[in-house]
């Protein structure tokens, strides 16, 4: 009887968590694991003479590159721009969106002419997060224009934050709760309606469509615009999870796998994430989702 009750045990064991208690495969607290990061930021800039050229941007634009703000074609993204020339080697690009700042970017070249050394800093949350990435670059310069000018691609992330590297999601029949530690957060139906977004000067509303009991897409805009496509597809077992993230107004795509922290019993002391806790309602169309 004994050996039997062990190998009952044995088995409950290799059961995945989100099974054993009769929760969707997406709830949980997940992290991602940085070393799985791959990416593309399409940028093609030139800064010569004093001007920077964004040949990448749409439209495409040019302004002064002397470290003032300057209007930039509006997108949701940003509708002022700084541009500033440090030295022979290194550039920082601020972005403000309605006075707001909401990025900065210093490219740093570092002996390899097909290589910067890029730190971001995004604030479009209530707390900022840091990443480091290593920006390919496709052709060189032209001769007279800054080194780090260029049409850039591939990302190579050497570091990311802790804000923005762990996530809750709390799913309860067709409705889907997220918050994240820079304050982001929402409650929407899995049906693909449209839902408020909170914590984020860049994102308005959200919109979640259920694909699969282990994968759902979400769609994130901001002044009418899609700027976000967010695929997420729990991997078997269970416990790790794919992400593909796409940006329709930049090109950009990042992927990358996360790892799921804890599975119940999730209330605000387990995962103080900041934004909303999961199960309540504060952020907006909670209230109409049964």
């Amino acid at each position: 009887m004994k050996t039997k009750v062990l190998v009952l045990a044995a088995v409950f064991l290799l059961v995945p968590l989100a099974v054993v208690a009769g929760e969707s495969p997406l709830h949980g607290i997940w992290k991602v694991d940085a070393n799985t990061i791959r990416a593309s930021h399409p940028h093609a800039f030139v800064i010569k003479d004093g001007i920077y050229e964004c040949q990448s941007c749409t439209p495409s634009f040019s302004l002064p590159a002397d470290g003032a703000f300057h209007a930039v074609p509006s997108d949701p993204r940003r509708d002022e721009m700084a541009v500033l020339v440090i030295d022979a080697h290194k550039v920082q690009i601020t972005e403000r969106k309605n006075g707001i700042m909401v990025a900065n970017t210093l490219r740093e070249m570092n002996g390899d002419n097909a290589l910067a050394e890029v730190t971001y800093q995004d604030f479009s949350g209530k707390n900022p997060v840091i990443s480091k990435f290593r920006h390919h670059r496709d052709g060189m310069a032209s001769g007279d224009a800054h080194p780090v000018s260029g049409n850039w691609h591939k990302a190579v992330y050497t570091s990311v934050s802790n804000s923005r590297r762990a996530f809750t999601y709390n799913v309860n029949g067709r409705r889907m709760e997220m918050n994240d530690p820079r304050g982001h957060a929402f409650v929407a139906r899995m049906d693909g309606s449209e839902a408020p977004y909170t914590g984020s000067h860049l994102v308005s509303s959200v919109s979640v469509e259920k694909l699969a009991p282990h994968r759902v897409r979400m769609q994130t805009r901001h002044e009418g615009q899609v700027v976000g496509i967010t695929t997420v597809h729990v991997l078997p077992g269970g416990n790790m999870m794919r992400v593909v993230k796409e940006s329709p107004v930049d090109g950009s795509r990042l992927s990358y796998v996360a790892m799921r922290v804890r599975s119940t019993s999730l209330t605000s002391d387990l995962a103080p994430m900041g934004g909303i806790s999961p199960g309540s309602c504060d952020a907006g169309g909670c209230a109409t989702v049964r």
